[in-house]
């Protein structure tokens, strides 16, 4: 890896990008860069450095590793780390296609199957996943039968021969008396 990073061009910087400082920018192009990425090497390569004197609690140099966790920690860097990577898997998108389909064309790959599968999910044609689910629900035969004269009210039918006469008894106002009035009638 270079020992600086490179200018960054303002007119292809995402938003999340744009809105941090140039120090912090530089911070996530190094980040992003590295291989293997390191907190405290992409702070230097931004330009940001250890104070003379600091040390951390273990008496090493620590203001660079102060500031990698204080950056790793900000809301706004870890949004435009996120939009960087995005954008630059979007960048590499055809070559890592390639790859797999490279894979996937070889019979004798031992991922094959599963570069076919990967292939497919992303080309819009994904998984077919079933939940099957059962509800069972038990009604008394009185329960039914209401419910079936209650669809036979509704589509405006007698109630179907042999079927019970079920009396609904939901009160409908009380009397001064504290009788119930049913249907008119007071019990």
């Amino acid at each position: 890896m270079a020992s600086e990073i490179a200018p960054i061009d303002g007119e292809h910087l995402g938003p999340a990008m744009r809105a941090l400082n140039p120090r912090q920018r530089a911070f996530v192009m190094a980040y992003c860069e590295m291989a293997k990425p390191s907190a405290a090497e992409a702070c230097r390569l931004a330009g940001y450095t250890d104070h003379p004197g600091s040390k951390d609690s273990h008496g090493n140099a620590g203001s660079i590793r102060v500031q990698a966790a204080r950056l790793m920690q900000n809301e706004a860097v870890k949004a435009a780390m996120q939009e960087e990577c995005r954008r630059r898997l979007a960048w590499d998108l055809p070559v890592r296609i390639a790859a797999v389909r490279k894979i996937a064309d070889n019979d004798q790959h031992p991922d094959a199957f599963k570069a076919n599968i990967a292939l497919l999910n992303r080309g819009g044609l994904p998984d077919v996943k079933e939940t099957h689910v059962t509800h069972e629900v038990s009604l008394s035969d009185q329960e039914k039968w209401a419910e079936i004269i209650e669809i036979y009210r509704n589509a405006g039918l007698p109630p179907p021969a042999g079927a019970p006469t079920i009396i609904d008894i939901t009160p409908t106002e009380a009397s001064e008396g504290g009788n119930i009035v049913i249907d008119g009638e007071e019990y």
